[in-house]
């Protein structure tokens, strides 16, 4: 033992280290980034100078072995290998839980496509009433399976609370598309949900819906004109008082969205309505959990949710006691839904005492609209015979040529708007209003829609900054109803356009618009909020408090989650 002391200490000094204090024991560590050693001081008393090191440690000379040899040293490496092979175990244990659920959720679209035929054969002899909840009760066994083999454990809290003699009416917030299926399956076939329109869903959930009787609603003005089959809202109130009169109860999700943000959106008040009109209790529900374990519209990873119910709340009296507003009441409602949640669920800002001071601020391509809007404006243009063949592809060549880099985004649009030279401008607005109205309104993000809905209620300033041409950016701030709008201008001669910007609003960086802006409408940064999608947008993100950044590029993402910054995908 003592050669060997003597022969580690002659080693140990080949190797130069850093000076010590006396009396201060040093250990030895391998840093896997650096091929050295290195010592810093430990307990004086530590008497080893490395922990478990093998003798086979070192060469005379101080170096390492080779790799091969490295990997049978005990101590070494046994931390960081373990975290490695912990982290690899991991990644590949989710992708196999991913591919089985995905599986099992392609199993149960085929089950219920082979059902199909079985059942309608089966309510061939069912009267007409009762061919609905034979639907109804082979969707829930459905759903039961589904869930069972998919590994969803439901954990229930206060379902004694609730009467199954008299119908209610249940509210919930809406964190994913599994949601309606949980609480049909907790709630029964007496259950008469309110939905998006059924031919929103694909086949075979939009065949299944149909026949079990759900009552769909048209949501929005898109709806309306996409899906005509559907209810329109004061239609959706009268059938859900039908149903509360026949002896059934009714479910719905007074934010009429899946929540994008996983936040408790703005409330409807349907709900409110039915339940004044009706004269029935109405039962808030939480459900937590379902936004993690989501992978896509109806398919899930293995997990536990849970679903909260609280007591039935007698909505007619507190209107009467309070003499409330209809508004008034769906806030209640949303207080007593925001109460059975985690804090992580409320909205943003849910607190803040001068909402009148906070400024929403979002830009279009990407962000609000699904792809470039004034590309697809001018693609439009060409197919209405508005503009020629030639200034198509100009147009799509300085595009192509941004996209690479080889020129700025400045420099394709300075040189794109030249094809609008001689225009008048009533010519461009009438012309933009036409061709958004018939094709790009349809490529606005409903989920947007739905935040900006929920801004406006809380009283906050939306504000749009684009670098977009003023007749099309005017076009969005109309149908999305912004207060204020930021874009590029377009100098005009004599009511035409000279295919030039007014100087004094080119390249103007959207912090900059946005400090502007500050000191004109007075509006606190520290409480605001801000929507974007690429570099352009960082210098505006940056200044307000609560950042999302919406289907981000790359390098952007990368930003947003160094920083922890919200990230919607859409």
């Amino acid at each position: 033992m003592i050669l060997w002391e003597k022969l580690s200490r002659k080693i140990i000094n080949m190797i130069k280290r850093k000076p010590r204090a006396k009396g201060v024991a040093c250990r030895w560590h391998y840093t896997a980034d650096r091929n050295k050693l290195f010592n810093h001081p430990t307990s004086p008393s530590t008497k080893s100078f490395w922990c478990g090191a093998s003798s086979e440690a070192f060469f005379a000379r101080g170096e390492f072995l080779k790799k091969k040899q490295r990997k049978k040293l005990h101590g070494l490496f046994s931390a960081e290998k373990h975290q490695a092979s912990e982290s690899a175990a991991e990644r590949e244990y989710v992708l196999l839980k991913k591919y089985k659920n995905y599986a099992i959720a392609a199993l149960f679209v085929f089950c219920n496509i082979i059902l199909i035929p079985i059942l309608e054969i089966l309510c061939l002899p069912a009267k007409k009433k009762s061919r609905k909840f034979l639907w109804r009760k082979a969707a829930i066994f459905n759903i039961g399976w589904y869930f069972y083999l998919s590994g969803l454990k439901i954990k229930v809290e206060g379902r004694k609370k609730i009467s199954n003699k008299k119908p209610m009416i249940f509210i919930a917030n809406h964190l994913s598309g599994i949601d309606g299926f949980i609480l049909i399956y907790l709630l029964g076939p007496d259950i008469t949900p309110l939905m998006a329109p059924v031919k929103y869903f694909p086949f075979p959930y939009s065949y299944w819906f149909g026949k079990m009787e759900y009552i769909d609603v048209q949501r929005s003005d898109i709806e309306k004109e996409k899906y005509q089959t559907s209810y329109e809202p004061h239609q959706a109130i009268k059938k859900a008082l039908k149903e509360l009169k026949s002896g059934h109860s009714i479910l719905i999700f007074p934010e009429g969205h899946v929540s994008p943000q996983h936040k408790l959106l703005y409330f409807h008040t349907g709900a409110a309505r039915i339940a004044l009109a009706a004269d029935k209790k109405i039962t808030p529900i939480g459900i937590i959990g379902t936004d993690k374990i989501t992978l896509s519209k109806f398919a899930f990873l293995p997990g536990t949710i849970k679903v909260i119910f609280s007591e039935p709340i007698d909505l007619v009296k507190y209107y009467k006691d309070n003499k409330s507003t209809i508004k008034k009441t769906s806030e209640k409602l949303k207080k007593e839904v925001r109460n059975l949640l985690l804090k992580k669920y409320y909205s943003l800002g849910y607190d803040e005492k001068s909402p009148e001071k906070t400024a929403v601020f979002f830009n279009i391509d990407n962000t609000l609209y699904d792809g470039n809007a004034q590309k697809d404006f001018i693609y439009c243009s060409w197919k209405r015979g508005s503009i020629e063949i030639k200034y198509l592809l100009a147009v799509f060549y300085y595009y192509i040529l941004s996209k690479c880099k080889i020129i700025s985004y400045f420099d394709s649009f300075n040189y794109s708007i030249l094809i609008l030279k001689g225009w008048r401008a009533d010519k461009l607005y009438k012309l933009n209003k036409l061709i958004f109205n018939k094709n790009l309104k349809y490529n606005v993000y409903e989920q947007m829609r739905a935040i900006i809905k929920d801004h406006k209620e809380k009283r906050h300033k939306i504000i749009l900054i684009t670098h977009m041409v003023a007749p099309l950016a005017k076009c969005f701030a109309d149908y999305v109803n912004a207060d204020y709008w930021v874009s590029l201008y377009l100098e005009e001669k004599k009511l035409k356009y000279t295919g030039k910007l007014i100087k004094k609003y080119i390249n103007d960086k959207k912090d900059k618009q946005v400090l502007e802006l500050k000191k004109i409408l007075k509006f606190e940064l520290g409480q605001s909020f801000a929507y974007g999608h690429d570099y352009d947008d960082l210098p505006m993100l940056k200044l307000v408090k609560y950042k999302t950044f919406v289907n981000p590029e790359k390098d952007l993402e990368k930003y947003g989650k160094k920083h922890n910054c919200e990230i919607l995908e859409i």
